[in-house]
């Protein structure tokens, strides 16, 4: 007679076999697994390795780290990745974090800093969670650090009902200048749903993960519940925050390891290869030329290759670059552009184009014009590449 094996649950509880399998007379199994488990991390980049648009930014939206924008409202913030040396998260394998500096201090009403991950609905739905069932639960785990010690806020913001929910968590009290990990549970809801028709596409988001160093009173509230789900307010968006990060100049809170998986704990950080997080990050983006990354030419200019394609008239030239895989939906344009970025060599020699626009786009390819004080030869194909270390030019899908 044969016997099955039944898994009932799996924990990353500390003890003193971190891998130990308990057979109940029954025939029923409980296991304890750290092991770094494969494909099991909704989050992409939660390490912050990849950031194609840069590693220092002062703007609103996705400026450095790929799949995670950030915002700011009332004095300056720099925004930029970081890199670990040596201690605690770099001996995990997590050698990049995303930081947050307070250049210029913040603390009216209406002030903020914010952190925003948007989870695409078809990850969500692969995942396995019930999301209508108090009894399925997704658990949240990062690393965050701070300069500043006191408590910090994140918060789920879960879209596309009648009624916006809203799940907010506390990082508890932070020693300054210390990596400490932070776990949450997260439940599902009854009445929730996702992709219940045309209403909510699977290419689009209903589920944002927020992190916050500091929130003014416009957007908090005394009293607000931690760890339950409760009906979304932009009035009251958190609990009341404590002022010291967001008065302090050069203040910094750092973020890496986010990690979102189907479980009633928290496993150790799944850590994928550059490559592996690269490849998935060219579904909300890919950079298609980075003057930078080019030897010079001439001028001193950096000459990295575009693509192939033809004088279509005296003062256009048309090219069209396939994707290295499909994006999320037909993308929009990303360019650093001006005067003479763009080199466009024929047979006749090369002149430079100034501006760089999409002409027709689908989710595997992109038609782009190359304009701007051209004049060439339409008898000709032509090769176009960047002529300036600035130029930058890409495609995004991100939600």
């Amino acid at each position: 007679m044969s016997s099955q094996l039944k898994v009932n649950s799996i924990s990353d509880a500390a003890g003193a076999n971190g891998n130990a399998i308990t057979l109940a007379t029954d025939g029923t199994c409980t296991a304890k697994v750290t092991n770094n488990l494969s494909n099991r991390n909704l989050i992409i980049n939660g390490s912050m390795q990849i950031a194609q648009r840069g590693t220092s930014s002062t703007s609103n939206g996705y400026q450095t780290v790929d799949r995670f924008c950030h915002y700011s409202g009332g004095g300056t913030t720099t925004w930029s990745v970081g890199t670990e040396t040596s201690g605690t998260v770099w001996g995990l394998g997590l050698r990049k974090y995303l930081r947050c500096t307070n250049t210029a201090n913040a603390t009216a009403a209406g002030n903020y800093r914010e952190i925003t991950y948007k989870i695409e609905n078809r990850d969500l739905m692969d995942s396995g969670w019930n999301v209508a069932s108090t009894s399925s639960k997704l658990t949240l785990s990062f690393w965050v650090r701070a300069s500043v010690a006191q408590v910090y806020y994140g918060r789920i913001r879960w879209m596309g009902d009648s009624a916006d929910s809203n799940f907010v968590f506390s990082t508890g009290s932070l020693t300054a200048d210390t990596w400490t990990k932070v776990t949450v549970s997260i439940p599902g809801k009854a009445g929730k749903t996702v992709n219940d028709g045309g209403s909510q596409p699977d290419n689009t988001s209903l589920f944002q993960l927020n992190w916050s160093p500091f929130q003014g009173t416009d957007g908090t509230a005394s009293g607000v519940a931690l760890n339950q789900w409760n009906t979304y307010s932009g009035s009251d968006k958190y609990p009341d925050f404590a002022t010291t990060w967001g008065s302090t100049n050069g203040a910094t809170f750092d973020l890496t390891g986010v990690q979102l998986e189907l479980s009633d704990y928290a496993s150790d950080f799944e850590n994928r290869t550059y490559g592996d997080e690269y490849n998935r990050c060219l579904r909300y983006f890919w950079l298609i030329a980075n003057g930078s990354e080019s030897a010079a030419g001439s001028g001193g200019s950096g000459l990295a290759p575009v693509a192939t394609g033809n004088c279509f008239t005296s003062s256009l030239a048309f090219a069209v670059v396939p994707f290295p895989t499909r994006m999320r939906a037909a993308p929009s344009i990303y360019k650093v552009t001006s005067t003479d970025y763009w080199d466009v060599v024929t047979n006749d020699g090369n002149t430079q184009a100034d501006d760089v626009t999409i002409n027709r786009a689908s989710t595997t390819s992109v038609s782009l014009y190359f304009s701007g004080n051209l004049s060439i030869n339409t008898t000709y194909g032509c090769h176009i590449r960047t002529y300036n270390s600035a130029a930058r030019l890409g495609v995004q899908a991100e939600l």
